[in-house]
């Protein structure tokens, strides 16, 4: 299907009272987010989206409060341990 074909069929899917606030465009971010999560490179994804600068590939590229929390959390933690630990060993 051509993509004006795809459009047109998304947009009366998203015609329902059920979607607000839905723009076509919400599709390509979440296409982008959906393939980071993945685990694909950047360099793949702007290849199959069409970004040719980083720069525009950024702003499609939305990182979740989740997933910052789960990079700095495991590191906090291992940072907290060998602290106490090593409190603890200088103390005793």
């Amino acid at each position: 299907p051509s993509s004006a074909n795809t459009r047109s069929t998304v947009r009366t899917e998203i015609s329902m009272p059920s979607i607000e606030n839905f723009r076509f465009h919400d599709l390509r971010h979440t296409c982008i987010n959906n393939w980071r999560l993945q685990g694909h490179d950047f360099f793949r994804i702007m290849a199959a989206s069409g970004h040719k600068t980083i720069s525009v590939f950024k702003r499609y590229n939305t990182v979740s409060e989740e997933e910052l929390k789960s990079l700095v959390n495991p590191r906090m933690d291992t940072i907290m341990d060998t602290t106490a630990k090593k409190e603890l060993t200088e103390k005793g």
